[in-house]
């Protein structure tokens, strides 16, 4: 699951416009699966990861906007972090 959002969020950070439609994808994710699963315990903690990955893109937005040198060192940080987790499994 993990390995998906980090694929996610470098499809979508190729283009500053995707980036956006992914942040905008994701906070509607939320919205809806807040409303449907309010009562059921587990996907609290699913939601929230998907809270935390939202938070994360508006950041990148916002860095990219910026600051392009610092956009692309926190790009760089999530390729390194998926060859990370690819070895590990």
């Amino acid at each position: 699951m993990f390995d998906f959002f980090i694929n996610y969020m470098i499809f979508c950070a190729k283009d500053l416009s995707k980036l956006f439609l992914g942040t905008l994808a994701l906070f509607l994710f939320v919205f809806f699966g807040i409303i449907f699963f309010v009562c059921e315990g587990v996907f609290l903690y699913v939601l929230l990861f998907c809270e935390i990955i939202l938070f994360l893109y508006m950041l990148l937005g916002i860095f990219y906007i910026r600051n392009q040198k610092l956009f692309c060192k926190i790009f760089n940080y999530f390729i390194t972090l998926q060859k990370l987790f690819k070895r590990k499994i």
